[in-house]
């Protein structure tokens, strides 16, 4: 930590803090200092009467370059390197703050994740992690949110790290973690009103649960499935776990992850013939700083739950490339190799 940040009060740097916060949230950034003030009024320990008055202080006393800047008359503000800076200092000092009030929460682990990755893949990457004794002595887990909110979460410092889909314009450190494959799935009860043969025709005349056509675009997804034709229907639903559940009571098509997901009893993966349009989904780690440059033991730990996670994926996916099951000694490959 820097002496010069030592000039200004607890006070001062928590609510530069929430500025940066409010400036940078994703999805919904403030547009100007006038809609940064009326947001942080919510919060009576927040509030600031003029933020550019407040801004000119701290830049004052710190005899720094502007920490805050923005488009004359159009807004567009945005945090400059000198007040990214103090930003990150102000995220250590509210993390001081938390371990002063829960001294427990040092060896408490937070993360955020979709909720089938956090029930079907994270279990599987922490497995031998905490088979081997594990630093921490809680998990707590944030699941049921989109990528948004994970990156939110992890760019405002409430969780340690996030995990979701590759995911642009964040600012965030990623790191590489794992990837799978799609394929359309239904329950063997289902399977004689698609009449068994599955393609373009009997899709279009069935129900199929899926994502909404955004992500359709962004996966790929949307060449491979049909518009509805009577007596078809698209469901469309937000979370994967939901596109399972109807298709675990065959009330239509669904898609899901292969290896390293398993599939309920009599669900099974069909019309494979239509799904190389598919992506393949690429999950990546996100943290506020690089995990190999840790200040200190705690953040050193965070990083080898990192590296954990990163091994256990190169098995997983070394069992699904020669078929064998999750949790199974990998086979070894056959000559022609790849995956």
């Amino acid at each position: 930590m820097e002496n010069v940040y030592e000039k200004l009060s607890i006070s001062q740097v928590v609510r530069f803090r929430a500025i940066v916060r409010e400036i940078e949230k994703l999805g919904n950034p403030a547009k100007d200092m006038q809609e940064v003030a009326q947001r942080l009024r919510t919060d009576e320990r927040l509030a600031i009467a003029n933020v550019s008055d407040f801004l000119k202080t701290i830049q004052g006393k710190l005899r720094s370059p502007a920490l805050i800047e923005a488009t004359p008359g159009r807004g567009n503000i945005r945090v400059t390197a000198a007040g990214k800076k103090l930003n990150e200092f102000a995220v250590q000092i509210e993390a001081a703050l938390r371990a002063s009030a829960d001294p427990a929460s040092r060896e408490r682990l937070t993360l955020a994740c979709g909720a089938l990755f956090a029930a079907q893949i994270l279990p599987q990457l922490l497995r031998k992690y905490l088979r081997n004794g594990s630093y921490f002595r809680e998990i707590w887990i944030t699941e049921r949110i989109g990528p948004d909110e994970v990156l939110q979460r992890v760019q405002d410092g409430s969780v340690d790290l996030g995990i979701t889909l590759h995911w642009p314009a964040h600012g965030l450190h990623s790191t590489p973690l794992i990837q799978a494959s799609r394929g359309i799935v239904a329950h063997e009860d289902y399977l004689p009103e698609t009449r068994s043969a599955l393609d373009q025709a009997a899709m279009a005349k069935a129900v199929v649960v899926t994502y909404e056509p955004r992500i359709l675009r962004d996966t790929g997804m949307e060449r491979v499935f049909p518009a509805p034709e009577r007596p078809g229907v698209r469901v469309y639903v937000r979370g994967e776990n939901t596109v399972m559940g109807w298709v675990q009571h065959a009330a239509g098509l669904g898609h899901s992850y292969r290896q390293p997901v398993k599939l309920p009893p009599r669900v099974r993966f069909v019309g494979d013939n239509l799904t190389t349009g598919f992506l393949p989904s690429h999950w990546f780690v996100y943290t506020r700083n690089d995990p190999l440059s840790a200040s200190d033991e705690r953040e050193a730990q965070v990083a080898v739950v990192i590296q954990a996670m990163k091994d256990a994926a190169v098995t997983l996916d070394s069992s699904a490339a020669d078929g064998a099951a999750p949790g199974d000694p990998p086979r070894t490959r056959r000559a022609r190799g790849g995956r």
